[in-house]
């Protein structure tokens, strides 16, 4: 019967673990120095070793080739070849998914107190111990904080969180990592020398890629590689496999967008989905071809290919960093939206058209540089002390007889904002009659009501008109709208004030847009 890879080349020493040096470092110490604990907590990500290395640690425990534990099993003698076969009396594998009850436990407990039937050590592997039952768990506690001395535990889960921090304090922890590319191309690559299995390394780059850190996963993969094209592997057999998207198409696609070539894009988009391409699966990919483009372009990477070095050169740093943040920011939408299709088809061209944008900074400078662009100094945003006039000498007064400028206005409501919210905000939805000593204000029906105005604001707002003015001056706040005869105005509020600014309306200009809600941040009132 034909054993697949993964089981074929699973390690049988501590050494031969790829990329869990410091799991296997401390166990090997804690044998050598006799300092074992009685129960171990195997926690990580899928296919990394931590079934594997329970079974090491067991081996090292029961080795009958020296009186004790050794550091390194040598899997000859009857217990390690048992324990290895997973058929040993002594070493139980249990499933925690299938053996998940409290009755099973409760057998477990039995089992324990008696001596083992050969070996050295009676020792229970747990898989998956995440599944089991809350009543299980506490069924457990007792013997896992006080076994007997020939009983070890052996952990191995998944979802570590998920395990009562009860169980998880009387346990030793052992957090395996995920396996880097790096390694996991050099155990696939002495695999393939060993197994006369001919396939660039750049396709073990993309199968060490897909399996996400796992050995179990990239040699299941492997294997189905070798199925589908024999002992002679070629990259488009492994980018079929995988459904990924061929690197030329890759390319191709990069260099239309940083063209800004918008047919282009949609083009290559239309030859993807023909492949039936998972639309995540091509998610995955295009941000990890970005990801390469902005490695190249900030770190220089010199491992890196001619053509990608010679791609990423075709944008500016400003570009990429649009591009890798605009992708990074619809892997939310993908798991919501019903057509991913239409969704790629919208970024692409986002993508391609992103080239065009103008910097703000260039926008800017621009605007400084035009000389018929006057900014005017204004008044209400001078800042002052909360109890100084926001401005020194009484207003000139200009249009009608005896009127106040627009900002002087403003500047008196932006000061009533701290001292009477109430009077500012009716004030702002009111409509303004002047004459030379007479100054009223029409706030609608609604508002008067709402900010229950009275004598004492229509004083306030007297006394703090008379001291900016510099003179008297009456106030008299109404209700209703005014008569149509007096040509009363809209009170001008900061925030139209702003909307009135040349450079405001110079950006609106510029971006051919308009302004739809004006906020005055906080401390930038006068």
């Amino acid at each position: 019967m034909y054993q697949v890879l993964a089981r074929k080349w699973r390690p049988q020493v501590f050494e031969d673990l790829v990329g869990q040096q410091t799991a296997t470092q401390t166990l090997q110490n804690a044998i050598a120095s006799g300092r074992i604990a009685h129960a171990f907590l195997f926690s990580g990500p899928r296919g990394i070793g931590k079934t594997t290395s329970a079974r090491i640690l067991a081996k090292a425990l029961n080795c009958q080739s020296a009186a004790g534990p050794v550091i390194r099993p040598c899997n000859e003698c009857p217990s390690c070849i048992e324990i290895a076969a997973s058929r040993s009396m002594d070493v139980l594998e249990i499933d925690g998914a299938s053996n998940r009850g409290i009755d099973e436990v409760r057998e477990l407990r039995e089992s324990a107190k008696y001596q083992p039937m050969r070996d050295r050590f009676r020792i229970y592997v747990i898989d998956e111990v995440h599944m089991l039952t809350t009543e299980a768990f506490n069924a457990l506690l007792k013997i896992l904080e006080e076994p007997p001395p020939h009983v070890y535990f052996i952990f191995a889960t998944t979802e570590q969180r998920k395990v009562p921090a009860t169980i998880i304090s009387r346990c030793q922890v052992f957090d395996f990592k995920r396996i880097p590319d790096r390694l996991l191309v050099q155990r696939l690559l002495q695999i393939t020398r060993e197994e006369g299995i001919e396939i660039p390394e750049k396709s073990l780059e993309m199968i060490a890629n897909a399996s996400e850190g796992g050995l179990r996963d990239a040699l299941g993969t492997l294997d189905q590689m070798i199925a589908f094209s024999g002992t002679t592997i070629e990259e488009k057999d492994v980018e079929l496999i995988l459904g990924l998207v061929d690197t030329e198409v890759m390319i191709e696609m990069g260099q239309a967008i940083a063209a800004g070539n918008t047919a282009a894009v949609l083009s290559i988009l239309d030859r993807i989905a023909e492949y039936g391409i998972d639309y995540k699966t091509f998610y995955n990919e295009i941000l990890s071809f970005y990801r390469n483009l902005f490695l190249i372009r900030f770190s220089e990477t010199s491992s890196a290919e001619e053509r990608l070095k010679k791609l990423a050169s075709e944008y500016d740093d400003i570009h990429l960093l649009r591009i890798c943040h605009q992708l990074v920011s619809i892997q939310n939408l993908l798991r919501m939206t019903g057509n991913l299709r239409f969704l790629f088809e919208i970024t692409l061209v986002k993508l391609s058209q992103m080239k065009r944008l103008v910097p703000l900074e260039e926008i800017a400078d621009s605007l400084k540089k035009n000389n018929s662009l006057k900014v005017p100094a204004p008044a209400a945003r001078v800042p002052v002390s909360a109890k100084e006039s926001i401005v020194s000498t009484p207003p000139q007064m200009q249009g009608q007889k005896g009127a106040v400028p627009d900002d002087f206005i403003a500047g008196v409501i932006d000061e009533l904002e701290s001292q009477n919210p109430r009077l500012a905000a009716a004030l702002e939805s009111a409509r303004l009659h002047q004459s030379d000593s007479q100054m009223d204000f029409y706030v609608p029906e609604s508002y008067f009501r709402m900010m229950r105005l009275d004598a004492k604001d229509q004083l306030e707002l007297e006394t703090l008109l008379q001291r900016k003015l510099g003179g008297q001056v009456r106030v008299q706040l109404h209700r209703g709208e005014p008569p149509p005869e007096e040509g009363a105005v809209k009170v001008a509020t900061p925030e139209t004030l702003v909307g009135k600014d040349p450079i405001v309306q110079e950006f609106v200009k510029t971006f051919k847009g308009k302004i739809n809600k004006i906020e005055l941040m906080k401390g930038s009132r006068a």
